[in-house]
């Protein structure tokens, strides 16, 4: 029982007024608020928690919208670049939807597609196997793994070909705005293209996690560290008993066979397996064959025959299906680059102009007159996009100019010999024999001008490896009383960032291997003078 506070009357416990005189009991009111605000408070918590996963059902609906437009955005553009023919690009796009959406297999048979179009079979049969690996529903990937296995066999599927335009994109940022993604995919291109090997390289090149390199007449590999080095083959030139160590002047690869350029009086090009250590000759050129270049499924290589003409040929991987297809007189500088050969010539006027054939209609075109010309030879030009680097030598320091064949602008970059071009970089030395070789990398501008050290060998070379530079320099020394010399090949890496560390392993690497020259020119015995070369 409870008091009503103003009569007094006795009133139950659960009385709300008093019945003698009306008034509301006090302690019945808050508990009905107190009920009311209990309930109020509980349908506002239960109201929330019904927003948020509302919100968040649709956030993931939304999400999943997105991811989907993002998607078919990318198989647009891929689609899009296929049909211009610009398959470097169409791979990288197909590739970004790859990592958009891993579990649709649309992108993964695109790719293989864009592969088959190239004749890269065994690219195609690698992006097949890594779909199939991700796709819960694989049928479209089924039937294109049937298709290549009925075109080359089910060793295709062994053959593991490295695919950068796919593992390279994975994880790139590639905006939503397609613009915006057409430009990224573009820059991309050009870092897949260019930036995991230099352009310029001649004696080395990336193979899975290993590097490929040529030490005399061994082809040998180790890791990207230097370590583990060991002989892949040796090849049996003519040469090699009596000439000098440089008798290999290029490799390069496919991601499945290493294929060698070596050079002398006749040339020869060697594929070499590497996991089963052996090779076989494709070509055997009687004139010198200055290059090579592997570009959608075929080996280019030039050669000059007496008459001075300079002469393209190509061959599948296996040597065969040889074609002589581009024949330009004292033509120079000649590079396979995307879907077009690239040479320098003198145009009806006598000037040097850079020319260009596609690949696959044969046209050619001039593309322009270099402005510099009119002052030196032009004696070196690389291709990067719509860019061309090129040497002009008149008859002081070469100087290294870039033209912008979209722009027209044309830009002295610096003074100095043209040694690679590498991931938005230029690398270039200065020197010679007597004083050494500085070298130095500088952006594509010409601005952030970066001394990478100085050597002293007779010749180097720079070779780029992803973040390393390989370095190669060859020596001589001479015993006048005994009319002896040892020479030979000095090889080792560096960074690409620190001259302080890199003139530590230069010095130390040079001083060492002189003296070994030396003690094996007290030994020399015969008049062979061949050397191994020595790594540091």
């Amino acid at each position: 029982m409870i008091q009503c506070e103003v009569c007094g009357k006795q009133l139950p416990d659960d009385a709300a007024f008093c019945p003698r005189c009306g008034t509301i009991v006090k302690s019945r009111l808050e508990a009905e608020k107190q009920a009311k605000k209990k309930n109020k408070t509980k349908y506002l918590v239960l109201g929330v928690i019904a927003t948020v996963f509302a919100f968040a059902a649709g956030l993931i609906v939304w999400n999943l919208f997105l991811s989907s437009r993002v998607y078919d955005q990318r198989i647009e553009i891929a689609e899009e670049y296929s049909r211009d023919k610009d398959y470097d690009k169409a791979l990288v796009a197909y590739a970004a939807a790859c990592d958009q959406d891993p579990e649709n297999e649309e992108a993964y048979v695109g790719m293989c597609n864009v592969y088959m179009m190239q004749d890269e079979d065994a690219k195609a049969a690698a992006i097949l196997q890594i779909g199939e690996a991700k796709v819960n529903s694989a049928d479209q990937i089924q039937d294109k793994k049937q298709e290549l296995s009925e075109m080359n066999g089910s060793e295709i599927f062994d053959e593991q070909a490295a695919v950068p335009e796919y593992t390279e994109t994975q994880g790139r940022d590639i905006a939503r705005n397609k613009d915006q993604a057409k430009k990224q995919i573009t820059d991309l291109t050009d870092e897949i293209l260019y930036g995991i090997s230099g352009q310029g390289n001649m004696k080395s090149v990336l193979f899975g996690d290993n590097i490929i390199y040529a030490e005399n007449t061994q082809i040998c590999q180790m890791d990207q560290n230097g370590n583990y080095k060991e002989k892949i083959v040796e090849l049996p030139l003519a040469s090699a008993t009596y000439g000098k160590s440089d008798e290999v002047t290029k490799i390069i690869t496919d991601g499945v066979t290493v294929f060698v350029l070596t050079g002398g009086s006749q040339s020869e090009i060697y594929a070499v397996d590497v996991d089963s250590k052996s090779y076989d000759q494709l070509l055997d050129v009687p004139e010198t064959t200055e290059n090579i270049w592997f570009y959608h499924n075929k080996v280019y290589y030039q050669y000059e025959n007496s008459a001075g003409t300079v002469i393209i040929g190509t061959m599948n991987k296996d040597g065969t299906g040889k074609n002589e297809r581009l024949e330009a007189d004292h033509a120079q500088s000649v590079t396979v680059n995307r879907d077009y050969i690239y040479y320098v010539m003198d145009n009806s006027g006598g000037a040097p102009s850079l020319w260009r054939e596609d690949l696959e209609t044969q046209q050619t075109k001039n593309m322009f007159q270099f402005p510099s010309a009119s002052s030196g030879e032009v004696a070196k030009a690389e291709i990067i996009g719509e860019q061309c680097f090129y040497v002009l030598e008149a008859g002081g320091d070469p100087e290294i100019y870039c033209y912008n064949m979209d722009t027209k602008e044309n830009k002295k970059i610096a003074d100095g010999q043209l040694q690679n071009l590498y991931d938005g970089d230029v690398y270039y030395s200065r020197g010679d024999e007597d004083s050494g070789f500085t070298f130095y990398k500088t952006a594509q501008d010409g601005e952030d001008k970066t001394e990478l050290g100085t050597a002293h060998g007779k010749t180097i070379g720079i070779d780029l490896l992803k973040d390393r530079m390989l370095m190669r320099e060859y020596f001589e020394e001479y015993d006048s009383s005994q009319e002896n010399m040892a020479y030979g090949d000095l090889l080792f890496l560096l960074n690409l960032e620190e001259k302080t560390d890199n003139q530590k392993v230069i010095n130390s690497s040079e001083s060492s291997f002189k003296n070994e020259l030396r003690r094996k020119l007290q030994g020399i015995t015969d008049d062979s003078g061949f050397q191994q070369t020595s790594w540091t």
